[in-house]
């Protein structure tokens, strides 16, 4: 049974089918049998009179039709397949994306453990000489406290040497004026 549609473009096709020469199989559309189309008459009123389409005419619009259905069932296909294709392309693309990510941040944590242990031997390397400088100021001053106490020492024997000494040349002074 013919839509609507396909009987005006029947009717229309068969009214303007000596006054066109361009090719009709551009313009058909699914027919068959004879189809009914309206006619005005003088008095405004429709009429109802028969038209017939030409076999050929509708095999070659079936066919036609057909081919169409077909290659856009094709393309739909194609098109489908290509949609997956980028789809996929997309997911891969962020999966590279995460593993990059992965890899500057773990890029990153290395570098960052790699500069604590710069830092590290640094330190240790610091600790070192200070140690030793430490070392050296304690040595020096043990060397110093020796130094005070033989010095200490050897004042007391001067004033024992000089008290005595104080001691015999008031004697000496006292036996001097006597003797004077």
């Amino acid at each position: 049974m013919l839509s609507v549609t396909n009987v005006k473009l029947v009717i229309y096709l068969h009214k303007n089918r000596h006054v066109d020469d361009a090719p009709l199989d551009k313009r058909r559309k699914l027919g068959t049998g004879r189809v009914m189309t309206s006619i005005t008459s003088s008095q405004g009123r429709q009429a109802l009179a028969p038209v017939t389409t030409n076999q050929k005419e509708v095999a070659a619009a079936s066919s036609e039709a057909q081919e169409k259905q077909d290659w856009m069932r094709d393309y739909l296909k194609r098109l489908k397949v290509c949609i997956k294709w980028f789809q996929k392309s997309l997911e891969d693309l962020a999966m590279e994306k995460d593993n990059l990510r992965n890899m500057l941040d773990s890029s990153e944590r290395n570098r960052v453990k790699a500069g604590f242990v710069k830092q590290r031997e640094v330190a240790v390397k610091e600790v070192g000489i200070l140690r030793g400088e430490l070392q050296k100021i304690r040595e020096d001053r043990e060397r110093q406290l020796v130094l005070v106490q033989e010095l200490t020492s050897e004042l007391a024997r001067f004033k024992e040497n000089i008290g005595c000494t104080v001691a015999e040349v008031d004697k000496l002074s006292i036996k001097s004026s006597a003797l004077e």
